[in-house]
């Protein structure tokens, strides 16, 4: 299994800018490389010597003979943990199956999980391609990686049939269910050093129904929605909360995407970064518009001025490199409108009443909320816990909640009845 193999038809392309992410690339790539409990396994040491003394080497000779060290062979003998690539070659010179010597003792090992969770537009998904795309994850740590954008309504036979395919396995009959292609995709990554990357995440089903690794393998998943990463992250280490850009990267990216139009303008550039809260693909939004009012021989100022009203990026389709795989360009309203659009009515309701309350930046005390919903007759607690359940509320203290500008701006959008729905009609 060599190469980056993808899964979902096309792999998605590596992203052109990723500025401001080296520090969660770094993060993510660390929690990727945790040594999997099934790297390394305990020996049975008194089958091993058996075996040995049948074959009359010393421990220096097994060593030599397995190209392992003499300390490994008498870790292994003393049943001490040692790799499974170490393991391995020290079976095969005693002509066992591994299995044979692996100690009854040892627990069943489970893969490396990382759940990566954010806002919408926060760039999961340009982060899930960049590691797709490096050499450090995909050529040193695994054979190779496979692809999965699910969004809310996934075929996920499909993406399983696609994973096999990219995996050379064949006679799978039509009629067989995505139980049946996960178990035969299952045996075949028993053994396997792969990536599986499930982006864009909706439900904990879903996520389940692909973790098809084996115990060498890692599965990186990316959602927006709270109770799905802290339902699949069992353990805090497993989750990586990403953040907006600092106030330097952002800026760092606005002179990326539109440098003829930025350059001289820092402070004006600054103050958009940060009225936009730092948000990546409000950004990227913002920054394609000024490289275009720049590129027609305009003045950039007003333009500077007008975007710094998160509600003018609303209705600007989403740059091609930063929509998910399922998606063809939706507008920044549509992508957030897939969170807002599966609510109950009740909780979009209380969600776009909190935009005319909304300071900037927009903070809010549970009593602030309390006022805003006493119209609905809702418990203010229960539905501030769904909001924050379902990522469109960030907690920043005790009963204190952050809002970004564009989510207020899109709440603001529903009030008025201007959203773009993104539920099928």
């Amino acid at each position: 299994m060599e190469g980056n193999l993808q899964g979902m038809g096309t792999a998605p392309a590596a992203p052109t800018l990723m500025v401001g992410r080296d520090g969660d690339l770094a993060a993510i790539r660390k929690l990727l490389n945790r040594r999997a409990p099934g790297d390394r396994v305990r020996l049975s040491g008194s089958r091993l010597r058996e075996l040995r003394g049948k074959r009359s080497w010393t421990q220096d000779g097994l060593a030599d003979k397995a190209r392992v060290s003499l300390k490994t062979v008498r870790n292994a003998e003393a049943g001490l943990a040692i790799r499974r690539t170490s393991a391995a070659p020290i079976a095969e010179r005693l002509q066992v199956p591994l299995e044979e010597l692996v100690a009854s003792s040892v627990e069943t090992p489970v893969g490396v999980l990382v759940v990566v969770r954010g806002v919408p537009g926060v760039g999961k998904t340009t982060l899930a391609k960049a590691l797709a795309h490096d050499p450090q994850i995909v050529r040193s740590t695994f054979n190779c990686s496979l692809w999965a954008s699910l969004g809310q309504a996934p075929d996920l036979r499909k993406v399983l049939s696609s994973w096999a395919r990219s995996l050379g396995v064949v006679g799978i009959p039509p009629e067989a269910d995505e139980a049946e292609v996960g178990h035969r995709l299952a045996a075949l990554l028993r053994d396997q050093r792969v990536l599986v990357i499930i982006d864009d995440a909706w439900t904990v089903e879903d996520v389940q129904t692909l973790m098809v690794g084996g115990a060498s393998c890692a599965t990186l998943v990316t959602t927006r929605i709270t109770e799905v990463a802290d339902a699949i992250a069992s353990v805090e280490d497993d989750l990586h909360v990403l953040e907006v850009l600092t106030e330097s990267a952002a800026v760092a990216l606005l002179e990326a995407l539109a440098r003829t139009a930025v350059s001289g303008q820092r402070p004006a550039a600054r103050e958009l970064a940060n009225d936009l809260e730092r948000l990546p693909l409000a950004l990227q939004v913002a920054g394609c518009l000024l490289r275009e009012e720049a590129r027609n021989g305009l003045g950039v100022t007003n333009l500077l001025i007008d975007l710094r009203d998160a509600a003018k990026l609303l209705p600007q389709p989403v740059p091609a490199d930063l929509a998910s795989g399922h998606d063809r360009r939706p507008t920044v309203s549509a992508l957030f409108s897939k969170s807002t659009d599966v609510l109950p009515a009740e909780a979009r309701k209380c969600f776009s009443y909190l935009a005319p309350h909304a300071p900037k930046p927009a903070k809010f005390t549970l009593d602030a909320m309390t006022a805003s919903w006493k119209t609905i007759s809702v418990d203010a607690k229960r539905m501030a816990d769904l909001l924050v359940r379902r990522g469109l509320l960030e907690p920043v203290g005790v009963g204190r909640f952050w809002m970004h500008a564009m989510l207020r701006a899109h709440a603001e959008s529903i009030l008025l009845g201007k959203s773009t729905t993104s539920r099928p009609s």
